[in-house]
C-alpha cells in the first residue's frame, strides 16, 4: 500500500482490541434490562431522490438499531440497515445489507475533570453489485472522546480504515470539538475529515481530501410540540468513500461529495417513545463520467428506552 501523510502503521491492532472489547461487554450480563442498564431499541427508514444525475434515480432504505449502557460506564450499539439503489439506463438495482457494530468503555481519571470514552467500531457492507467494487465492504475504526463533568466542552479523534476489492483502502481521520453556550441550551460543534486513498484511480484521481462539518444544535424543555431539540449542520470542502459513525453510514461509493445541509428535529413524545425526523441535501461529482448531482432525502426513525 501506498504511503499516506494520514497512515497509521498499526492500523490492524484494533481488530483484536475491538473483540475483547465486546466480548466484555456481552460477558458481563445475560439481559439488557434492570435498574442498571439503559437500553434502546428503535425503528428507522430513509427515502431519497437523485437530481440531474446521469445514471443514479432513486434510494430507499430501512432497518432496527439497539443501544445498551450498563451504569454510564460501558456498552454497544448495533445498527442494521437495508438500502436499495435504483439507476436509469437499464442499470440493475443494488440492494446492500449494512451491519454496524460498536463497544464502548468510558474513563473517570481524576486529572482531567472529565470523561473519557473509547469506542472501537466495525461496519460490513455485503450487496449485489456485478462490479464488486462497492461489495463486501469492511471497515475498522476507533474513536477517542472527551467530556467534561459540566458538559460545556467536548473533543475527539476518530479513525477508520475502509478495506475494498482488489486492495483500495482508504484511511479517515476526523478531529472534532464541540462547546456549549446560552446555559447550556445551545451545541456548537465543529468536526474535520482528512481522507486519504492508496488508489488515485479508484479515487477520482484524488489521493487526499478534506472537509469540515458544522453543526448547530438547540435544546427545548419539550413543552413546546414535545420538541427536544433541533439541529441544523453543513458540509463543505471534498470527502469520498466517508465513514459516518454518528449515523452508522459507509458511503461506499468513489463519487466525490462536494457539500452538503440537513436539519433534524427529535420529539419526546412520552416519558419512555422518541421520534426523530430529518432531511437534507448532498451535492456530488464523478469526474470520470462528468455527471454533477445533488441528493434529496427524508429520514425518520422512532425509539424506546427503558
Amino acid at each position: 500500500m501506498n504511503k499516506s501523510r494520514y497512515k497509521v502503521s498499526e492500523k490492524l491492532l484494533i481488530q483484536p482490541l475491538f473483540a475483547v472489547l465486546i466480548s466484555a461487554t456481552l460477558g458481563t450480563g445475560n439481559v439488557l434490562a434492570g435498574e442498571n442498564w439503559e437500553t434502546t431499541i428503535g425503528i428507522q427508514g430513509s427515502l431519497g431522490d437523485y437530481s440531474n444525475s446521469i445514471i443514479r434515480d432513486k434510494k430507499n432504505s430501512y432497518g432496527v438499531f439497539v443501544s445498551a449502557d450498563y451504569l454510564d460506564s460501558y456498552g454497544f450499539t448495533f445498527v442494521y440497515d437495508r438500502s436499495s439503489y435504483d439507476y436509469n439506463k437499464n442499470i440493475k438495482t443494488i440492494d446492500q445489507n449494512n451491519y454496524f457494530l460498536s463497544g464502548r468503555k468510558t474513563f473517570r481519571p481524576d486529572a482531567i475533570n472529565g470523561l473519557l470514552t473509547l469506542s472501537l467500531d466495525t461496519f460490513y457492507i455485503d450487496n449485489n453489485d456485478k462490479t464488486k467494487l462497492s461489495d463486501k465492504v469492511k471497515v475498522y475504526g476507533t474513536h477517542l472522546s472527551y467530556l467534561t463533568y459540566d458538559k460545556k466542552y467536548y473533543a475527539d479523534l476518530g479513525y477508520a480504515y475502509s478495506d475494498y476489492y482488489k486492495g483500495l483502502t482508504i484511511e479517515q481521520w476526523t478531529p472534532t470539538f464541540g462547546f456549549g453556550f446560552n446555559k447550556q441550551r445551545d451545541w456548537l460543534q465543529v468536526r474535520g475529515y482528512f481522507i486519504s486513498s492508496n488508489k488515485r484511480n479508484r479515487t477520482q484521481g484524488e489521493k487526499n481530501v478534506e472537509a469540515v462539518d458544522l453543526s448547530l444544535t438547540h435544546y427545548f424543555d419539550g413543552q413546546t410540540f414535545k420538541l427536544n431539540k433541533i439541529k441544523g449542520s453543513y458540509l463543505t470542502g471534498e470527502r469520498f468513500y466517508t465513514v459516518d459513525r454518528d449515523s452508522a453510514n459507509v458511503y461506499n461509493l468513489d463519487d466525490i461529495q462536494k457539500e452538503g445541509f440537513a436539519l433534524l428535529a427529535e420529539f419526546q413524545l412520552n416519558e419512555t417513545i422518541k421520534l426523530t425526523v430529518s432531511g437534507g441535501k448532498e451535492r456530488f461529482i464523478n469526474k470520470i463520467l462528468n455527471d454533477s448531482y445533488s441528493s434529496t432525502y427524508i429520514y425518520s426513525a422512532l425509539s424506546t428506552t427503558f
